[in-house]
Parts: C-alpha cells; sequence; structure tokens
C-alpha cells in the first residue's frame, strides 16, 4: 500500500506544526554553500510538501519548482506564495526532460517510503535523469542509530484545540508509526500510518553511486538538529 497517499493530507501540517518555515529557512541558509547555489539557477525541490523549503529557495532568488505527490500540500504550497512553481508528480516518473535542473534537493525525510529498495532506487534514478551533468543533488535523511536510540513507543500531545496520538515501532529496517487526532472529547478526526526504511549511511552512498551520484559531503545537521544524515553529491 502506498501509505504516503493518505498520510500527506490537510493534517499534516498541522500535526507538525513544527516543520515550519522557519526552519526551514535555516536549513537552506545552510544548503546554499553546500550545493553552491546562485541566483536564477534551476532547482527541483523532491517531495516539497506545503513548500516551505521551495519558498525559501525561491528568496535567494533561484528558478525554483517543487514536486509533490499530494496535491492537498501543493494547494497550500500555492496559498501561500507565488514564487515557486508547483507540480504533481511521482518521484519515480518526473514529468521533466533530462538534464532540467542545476540542483535537486530532498530535504526532510521523503526517501524510503516504498516496499523495497528497487522503489528508493526509482527515484535515485529519475533524479539522476533529470539533473545536469556536474549537478548538485542534496538527500536529507534521519539517522538511523539516532532514530533508534531515540524511539519512543507512544507519545500524546495536546494542543490548538486536538490531541496528537502517535505509537512508534522499529520492525528491523523500517519505523512503523501510527498516528491519530482527535478533539479532547475523544472525537476522531484524522489516521494515519506512517512507514519509513532507514538506511545506514554506506547504503545510501551505493545506492547514489550506482545512480550515476558520487558524494562530496555528510554531515548530521542542516542547522536545525543534528540527528540526521546529509549527503550532498555530485552528478557524474
Amino acid at each position: 500500500m502506498d501509505w504516503w497517499k493518505a498520510a500527506f493530507n490537510a493534517w499534516y501540517p498541522v500535526v507538525y506544526a513544527k516543520r515550519d518555515d522557519a526552519s526551514a529557512s535555516i536549513e537552506v541558509e545552510t544548503a546554499v554553500p553546500m550545493l553552491g547555489l546562485a541566483p536564477r539557477q534551476r532547482i527541483l525541490d523532491l517531495a516539497c510538501g506545503g513548500g516551505r523549503h521551495a519558498r525559501a529557495l525561491s528568496k535567494i532568488g533561484c528558478s525554483v519548482v517543487g514536486c509533490d505527490q499530494s496535491r492537498e500540500l501543493l494547494r497550500s504550497a500555492l496559498s501561500k506564495s507565488a514564487g515557486p512553481l508547483y507540480v504533481a508528480a511521482d518521484q519515480r516518473a518526473l514529468p521533466f526532460a533530462e538534464s532540467s535542473f542545476d540542483a535537486i534537493t530532498c530535504f526532510f525525510t521523503s526517501f524510503g517510503y516504498g516496499p523495497d529498495d528497487a522503489h528508493d532506487r526509482r527515484i535515485l534514478e529519475e533524479t539522476a535523469r533529470v539533473i545536469r551533468r556536474s549537478g548538485m543533488f542534496l538527500l536529507d535523511l534521519p539517522d538511523k542509530n539516532r532514530v533508534i536510540e531515540g524511539l519512543v513507543p507512544e507519545s500524546e500531545e495536546r494542543r490548538d484545540g486536538i490531541v496528537v496520538r502517535s505509537r512508534r515501532a522499529w520492525t528491523g529496517t523500517r519505523v512503523e508509526k501510527d498516528v491519530v487526532v482527535t478533539r479532547p472529547s475523544g472525537e476522531p478526526l484524522a489516521a494515519w500510518k506512517e512507514s519509513v526504511h532507514l538506511y545506514e549511511e554506506k547504503e545510501v552512498i551505493d545506492m547514489l553511486d550506482r545512480a550515476g551520484f558520487d558524494v562530496v559531503d555528510s554531515r548530521n545537521s542542516l542547522g536545525t538538529s543534528d540527528d540526521r544524515l546529509v549527503l550532498t553529491s555530485r552528478r557524474r
């Protein structure tokens, strides 16, 4: 099942309100020198969601396309800014010509969603197809070991008239999460599942290499948290 089709709905930015424009601006500011970005460069922000990173990239003068499969989140993105262009598409079949972009970004855990490695390899192959030779690609993932060490099995958060309950489990290769949103009275509002394959750094580097990328930088932060695996690579 393509769980992300149900999960990335209008409730997603409400539940994950801390993932806001302010944090995105810090992350983009950190990424700019890593990618060597300059005004008027053509940038693709993969799995852009509500467009928070796409907006930040647009503000530095880049020509930005945000791509996501969630039409609900793209409608939200369109309502907030006239800067980037937004396109609804599957990352495995991007509607762009070869070498369309100078750089590509994929911020905050938008990789590892599929049922097997073939799904994720296809995403990297498509990324390699639509980026120009020597173009830079930033892939921002969770640090597997840090996630496992800090995994909280259950949590409850009450705010803004809603209650968000989450249950998490590590299966050996994936983090499985059940999210339920209700009113304080218990009235159900939304529910969905999340399932993300967490890779070791070497596994991702090998996948990038097979897709045609050379990793040039690896770090654990983009300025907002230190539990990330951020790989910057160059298209061969």
